[in-house]
This record gives structure tokens, C-alpha cells and sequence, in this order.
């Protein structure tokens, strides 16, 4: 009794054909993932140059209210007096 080749050359084609189609959509995934990923990436580097934008404008903000001899808490009053205003 021998092996007949040509019976396992058809099913072998088939799953390597398959394993093929597998591998092209793992890629895809792949790169669409990598996509999102420098997505947010930019998305982080915008948020802390926002935020270092922020820290350097609370900081020339307490600077000029030392010049004016505003309190820290005396600002902090005024702005929620501000707010209930805004509110009505």
C-alpha cells in the first residue's frame, strides 16, 4: 500500500491558501492598529503642549498677581463670585 501524493497535494494547497488569506488580514489589523496607535501618539504630544501652554500662562498669571498685590485667595474669590454671576 504506498501514499498517492496527488491525494494530499489538493487539501495541503487548500490550507496554505487559507493560512495566506489569515496572514493578509492579521496584516491589515496590523497596520490599522499601528495607524491608531500614531494617532494617539500625536494626540498625547498636542495634550502636553496644551498643558505645558497652561502651566506657563498659571505662572505668568501669579507673577502678575504679585505685581498687583492680588492675593491668591483674594483671585480665587473673585472668580467664583464670576461664576455664581454666570449662573443666574
Amino acid at each position: 500500500m504506498g501514499l498517492r501524493y496527488t491525494d494530499f497535494l489538493a487539501p495541503l494547497v487548500k490550507a496554505v491558501q487559507e493560512q495566506q488569506k489569515e496572514i493578509e488580514a492579521l496584516k491589515s489589523q496590523l497596520l490599522a492598529r499601528e495607524k491608531q496607535i500614531n494617532a494617539f501618539e500625536a494626540s498625547i504630544q498636542g495634550l502636553k503642549s496644551e498643558k505645558s501652554e497652561v502651566t506657563s500662562m498659571k505662572e505668568e498669571l501669579e507673577k502678575i498677581k504679585k505685581v498687583l498685590g492680588v492675593p491668591a485667595c483674594a483671585a480665587v474669590s473673585a472668580d467664583r463670585e464670576v461664576n455664581l454671576k454666570n449662573k443666574k
